[in-house]
């Protein structure tokens, strides 16, 4: 299906364009009031409906300024309501900060809506294959996506990562201190170390 529309705003101009699964939405400009809100989401719907298409990337990377808590409120009631908009929706945006934000709402209202940094990679999520389990599963049971490969410090994640030092009431095995871990026997559990032969 081929369809390019615009919607013209009083502050954005939104560009739509049907994709095989997908609405892709190009938004530039700002959404300065809930009514611009409505008339934005209004327009979503008819394209919605004309196409059939339920799944929708909503490239934000062209927005300027800070939405104020109404105008938040607005779209994500939007996005939100079970009656109106996608059933899935991936937003590609500018920071990290962005996207953390918008994956913490999203999993917070278990919603079908992930950010990304990339349209690749928010399109690669929206079109994936899911499993049919016969009922509503969010989301939620996901990890939001990575956005690099660095692994946490430790101070953000103590528990993956084991320090030398222990304290008396931890019961986890402490790890030698030359970084290599004991060899274990047939049923996992470790080795006791080799004795040194006499003269060695």
């Amino acid at each position: 299906m081929t369809l390019r529309e615009v919607i013209q705003l009083p502050h954005a101009r939104v560009v739509v364009e049907a994709r095989d699964t997908h609405l892709f939405l190009d938004e530039k400009g700002e959404l300065r009031t809930v009514d611009e809100v409505e008339r934005y989401t209004r327009a979503v719907d008819r394209l919605i409906r004309r196409t059939g298409l339920k799944k929708g990337v909503i490239d934000a990377r062209g927005e300027i300024g800070e939405p104020s808590k109404a105008v938040r409120d607005a779209m994500w009631a939007w996005i939100l309501a079970p009656d109106r908009g996608f059933n899935q929706v991936a937003f590609v945006l500018p920071t990290e900060m962005a996207v953390a934000r918008v994956n913490m709402t999203a999993l917070s209202h278990r919603a079908f809506v992930r950010a990304f940094e990339s349209d690749f990679a928010a399109q690669r999520w929206l079109v994936r294959p899911r499993a049919s389990t016969g009922s509503f599963r969010p989301p939620s049971s996901r990890p939001p996506p990575m956005s690099s490969t660095i692994p946490p410090k430790a101070a953000q994640s103590p528990g993956l990562y084991v320090s030398s030092e222990t304290k008396s009431d931890d019961t986890r095995q402490k790890l030698p201190r030359s970084g290599t871990m004991p060899a274990l026997g047939p049923a996992g559990s470790p080795r006791p170390p080799k004795a040194k032969a006499k003269g060695a």
